[in-house]
């Protein structure tokens, strides 16, 4: 089994020492991985001047998590089983996706909610 995993292993590895030349132009590349990695991450967060926050994808998952785990997966309003996320002030208006203008409703909470908000 022992020779097996050092067949492998040695397999693995290049067959001549790298050159330097090689060597700068992998660190580069990656280098740049890193940075567009970082640029995405940045794309998903975007923190107005108000402090206001915009999330997208990863982000803004995250942040329904924690709104869910704050009012412990029950609807703030009546207490039952609330798997839905709520903007108090509408995304679409505020822009705003903090925490605290967030809250975890029940469906019928939540199209109450709406139901009130068109009247």
């Amino acid at each position: 089994m022992a020779d097996l995993q050092l067949t492998k292993v040695t397999e693995s590895l290049p067959p001549q020492p790298l050159d330097p030349v090689d060597i700068v132009r992998e660190t580069l590349r990656i280098e740049r991985e890193c940075c567009r990695a970082i640029e995405r991450q940045r794309a998903c967060v975007q923190i107005l001047a108000d402090g206001r926050e915009i999330l997208r994808g990863d982000a803004y998952r995250a942040r329904r998590q924690e709104a869910l785990e704050r009012d412990q997966h029950r609807c703030v309003r009546c207490g039952s089983c609330g798997l839905q996320v709520h903007h108090r002030v509408k995304r679409s208006v505020a822009r705003d996706d903090r925490l605290q203008n967030l809250e975890t409703l029940c469906e019928r909470c939540h199209d109450n909610e709406h139901d009130t908000a068109v009247q």
